[in-house]
C-alpha cells in the first residue's frame, strides 16, 4: 500500500487499492478515456477534451479554446454587467448562472403547465358549447359566458406558455443558457407576483424579452471584440468562462500562482464547471464521483468520499477551485511522472 494514502479500517484493501491506483493516477495517465489526456505537447488539448466529449464539437473547440478569454478585459466585462443591470435582472452571478449550463428540466416543466392550460381552455370551451345546445335553466347565460371566459384565461395562458418556452428554447440555442437560470431571470425581473396568473405569465412574456435583449446586446459587445467570427453562444462562453475565473479571483485564486496564462486558467475553468453542476464554484463528493464515472471508474461512495480526502487540501471536505487546480496541474498532467509507491 501507498504511504501516501491512509485508509480507514472499514475499507477493504480491495477498494483501497482501487482507488489508490486511479488517483494516483496510473490507470488515468494510462487510460484512452480519460478526459484530460495529452493528445499533443499542448496542455490546453487535454484539459479541455472532457467538453469536448459532451458537446461533441472535437473538430471545432481546440480553435474554440484558444479564444476562451480574449477581447475580455475588466472595462468589457464592466460594460456587459452594465446592460444585465438594466435588464433588470441586478445581480452579475445571476448573469453568470444564466450561461454556465444548459437545463430542459424548467422547459419541461413550462410544457407541462402549457398542456395542462390547454386541457383546462378546451374543457371551458367545451363546455360553454354544451350549455349552448343545451335547454334551458335559471343562471344558463351566466354559466355559459363564465365557461367562454375560462376557456379563453386559460387559451391566452397556453399563448403566453408557449411563448415563454419558445424563448427558452431560442436562448439555449443561441446563447447555450440554462433553461431553469433563464426563467429565474424573467422572475427577477418581474419581481412580486400579481397572484393573477395570466397577468403574471403576460409580465413574464415582457420581461423575457428584455432578457433577449440583454443577452443580444451582451453578445454584440463581445463580438466586437473578438477577430474572428463567431456565434452568439461561442461569445457569451467566453464570457461564462471570464465570470467563472473571476468569481475564483474574488475567492482568492491567482492564475501567476499556479504559472498559468489567461488561457490556461480558462481551460481549467471550462473542465471546473463542467463538473460543479450545482455552480457553487466548489466540487462535493457527489460532483467529484460523476467526474470518477465519466472517466470510467465505477466507485462506491466511501471510495469517492476517499477520493476527496485525498484532493481536499484545506480539509473542509469540499474541492475548491485552486484545489481542482493544483490536482489537474499536478496529477492529470502525462508529462509528470505518477506517484511511485514508498
Amino acid at each position: 500500500m501507498m504511504s501516501s494514502v491512509a485508509r480507514p479500517r472499514a475499507m477493504s484493501v480491495k477498494s483501497s487499492v482501487r482507488l489508490q491506483q486511479s488517483y494516483l493516477l496510473k490507470p488515468v495517465i494510462a487510460s484512452s478515456r480519460c478526459a484530460f489526456r495529452r493528445q499533443a505537447p499542448l496542455r490546453r488539448q487535454s484539459i479541455v477534451r472532457a467538453e469536448q466529449k459532451e458537446n461533441g464539437k472535437d473538430s471545432k473547440a481546440d480553435k474554440e479554446v484558444s479564444k476562451l478569454v480574449k477581447g475580455l478585459d475588466k472595462n468589457t466585462a464592466q460594460q456587459i454587467l452594465q446592460v444585465w443591470e438594466k435588464s433588470g435582472a441586478e445581480s452579475p452571478d445571476q448573469l453568470r448562472k444564466l450561461l454556465i449550463k444548459r437545463s430542459v428540466q424548467s422547459a419541461g416543466a413550462v410544457l407541462v403547465q402549457t398542456v395542462l392550460d390547454a386541457g383546462a381552455s378546451w374543457g371551458g370551451f367545451s363546455t360553454a358549447s354544451y350549455l349552448s345546445a343545451g335547454g334551458d335553466f335559471p343562471g344558463k347565460i351566466i354559466v355559459q359566458y363564465l365557461a367562454y371566459f375560462l376557456g379563453l384565461y386559460f387559451a391566452a395562458g397556453v399563448f403566453l406558455d408557449l411563448f415563454l418556452l419558445g424563448a427558452t428554447t431560442f436562448a439555449g440555442v443561441n446563447y447555450s443558457t440554462n433553461a431553469e437560470a433563464f426563467q429565474k431571470a424573467v422572475r427577477q425581473v418581474a419581481g412580486q407576483s400579481s397572484g393573477i396568473n395570466v397577468v403574471d405569465k403576460a409580465q413574464s412574456a415582457v420581461n423575457t424579452v428584455k432578457i433577449i435583449n440583454a443577452l443580444n446586446e451582451i453578445s454584440d459587445i463581445l463580438k466586437k471584440r473578438v477577430q474572428a467570427e463567431t456565434s452568439q453562444a461561442d461569445t457569451l462562453n467566453n464570457l461564462t468562462v471570464y465570470l467563472t475565473l473571476q468569481k475564483a479571483e474574488q475567492k482568492g485564486f491567482k492564475a501567476e500562482k499556479y504559472g498559468l496564462s489567461g488561457d490556461q486558467a480558462a481551460e481549467y475553468a471550462v473542465v471546473f464547471s463542467k463538473y460543479d453542476s450545482n455552480d457553487d464554484m466548489v466540487l462535493e463528493a457527489s460532483e467529484i464521483g460523476s467526474l470518477l464515472s465519466q472517466e470510467g471508474f465505477n466507485f462506491e461512495n466511501r471510495e469517492v468520499k476517499e477520493a476527496v480526502k485525498l484532493l481536499d487540501k484545506n480539509g473542509d471536505g469540499l474541492i475548491s477551485f485552486e484545489e481542482f487546480v493544483e490536482w489537474a496541474q499536478t496529477k492529470l498532467d502525462p508529462a509528470k511522472e505518477p506517484a511511485k509507491a514508498a
